[in-house]
């Protein structure tokens, strides 16, 4: 038996088995889930608030010193005095006669009898 000749522009079975596999079948198609999508978003987003938190303690601005200012003066003295006034701060025994120049303040006492008026200036 004779050998036949392929055809010119016919492909033999040697040669197919020989070719290169169609090009569609080198891609590799994979599913990606939901979990993993979040799991890779997830710690993108607490490198990142780590690193953030990390430049912003190293370059924060200096906390300004706070100073309280200085309280009110809460004292004051009378201006006119009627009649017999005593004073008595808190804390203490003893009652001091008033008059204008004691100085008093918001914790002192004043006892005077029905009658008499006292005006208090600061």
């Amino acid at each position: 038996m004779r050998k036949r000749r392929p055809e010119p522009g016919s492909v033999g079975v040697a040669a197919m088995a020989k070719s290169k596999p169609p090009r569609d079948d080198l891609i590799d198609w994979f599913t990606i889930s939901y979990r993993s999508i979040y799991l890779v978003v997830g710690g993108v987003v607490a490198i990142l608030g780590a690193v953030g938190y990390y430049y912003y303690l190293q370059n924060a601005p200096p906390k300004a010193a706070v100073t309280e200012p200085a309280p009110a003066a809460t004292t004051a003295h009378f201006t006119s005095i009627e009649g017999n006034v005593k004073v008595k701060a808190v804390g203490t025994f003893e009652w001091v006669t008033a008059d204008s120049s004691v100085e008093i303040s918001l914790s002192c006492s004043s006892s005077g009898m029905s009658g008499r008026t006292i005006n208090i200036s600061s």
